[in-house]
């Protein structure tokens, strides 16, 4: 008898897992609930109470996506996606961040069920959050930028915050000195736009990977695999010349404009504070493809989620740099 495939890693995958373990680390809401202030509010009611589950909201007013927000708030969560205790967990990151698998790619899959281009892009059919008041506008928060190097070729993926000003454009922050700023540097210097797409929708083994400390010439595809332990399905964009995970939610196609910088913020930054206007980078979105019935995910900026989600990564590489000094070092 042929054996059944076992079924790959995704966020609706990681949704049933924590559906098994109760009300501390999942809620569903059913009520309609505004992505504007109203789901943020109960978030905060949540962690005044110190609970921080994964929260589901069925019902978004104004839009028929349903979202999902906290997912990466505790670390027995994100144990819970690397499969080990949670004691385990950063030294079980540390083993997978170098246990790399390189993805596979395939001709079709969820993400691909809709798609829309040209003038059929609206961002605004997306239930983006706006959190704060100090917010001006909504904010794609969970999208992991994915780029190719112009010169190295090398693909990069990252967490960059998008800020929503029109049906096809967004504002982007590009930390200075990270490797997408780089990519961006290379195409620029040529007078290009880089070509993007953002991935919304994914198991958070896909997510901590993505922050990955890892040197430039690194696919951080092959380091998602690792953390996954299976290969990632990568389907080719629609516009774009880039793959990204075939079992996404949702993946907006795009390109950063070159030479041009624009107003972005105030927004809620992971250190609990509000950084100001700047200028920054500017996205045009050339194509959405999605799941027939996609879940939105949104990152509770500036709380737990947001703090937590890259402190793993960086406890690996904290370690790492110590026992480079002190080779005793355990933990």
């Amino acid at each position: 008898m042929q054996r059944k495939k076992p079924m790959q890693k995704d966020l609706r995958s990681f949704i049933k897992q924590m559906e098994l373990q109760g009300p501390d680390e999942w809620i569903r809401i059913k009520k309609k609930v505004s992505p504007k202030y109203e789901a943020t509010a109960i978030l905060f009611k949540l962690e005044g109470q110190a609970k921080y589950p994964a929260v589901y909201f069925e019902q978004l007013d104004g839009f028929s996506i349903p979202a999902i927000a906290n997912v990466h708030a505790t670390r027995k969560r994100l144990a819970l996606a690397l499969d080990v205790e949670e004691g385990e967990l950063v030294e079980e990151y540390k083993k997978r961040e170098n246990a790399r698998i390189s993805p596979e790619s395939v001709r079709e899959g969820p993400v691909k069920e809709v798609i829309h281009v040209g003038t059929d892009v609206d961002l605004n059919r997306l239930p983006l959050f706006t959190h704060f008041d100090i917010n001006t506008a909504p904010y794609v928060t969970a999208g992991i930028v994915v780029a190719r190097d112009p010169l190295s070729q090398v693909r990069n993926l990252s967490f960059n915050r998008g800020m929503l000003v029109g049906k096809n454009r967004l504002h982007m922050h590009l930390a200075p000195g990270m490797h997408l700023s780089r990519c961006y540097r290379n195409a620029e210097e040529r007078d290009e736009p880089l070509e993007i797409a953002i991935i919304l929708g994914v198991h958070p083994a896909f997510s901590i990977g993505a922050l990955a400390l890892v040197p430039f010439d690194v696919d951080e595809y092959d380091v998602v695999g690792g953390m996954l332990r299976e290969p990632v399905p990568l389907v080719k964009c629609e516009i774009v010349d880039l793959e990204v995970p075939a079992n996404a939610e949702i993946v907006l196609e795009g390109k950063i404009l070159p030479h041009v910088r624009e107003d972005e913020g105030p927004f809620g930054e992971y250190s609990g504070h509000s950084v100001g206007v700047d200028k920054h980078h500017v996205v045009e979105i050339t194509a959405i493809t999605q799941r027939q019935s996609p879940i939105y995910q949104d990152v509770f900026t500036g709380h737990s989620e947001h703090r937590l989600m890259g402190a793993i990564p960086r406890e690996s590489a904290i370690f790492k740099a110590v026992k480079t000094v002190a080779p005793g070092t355990r933990a």
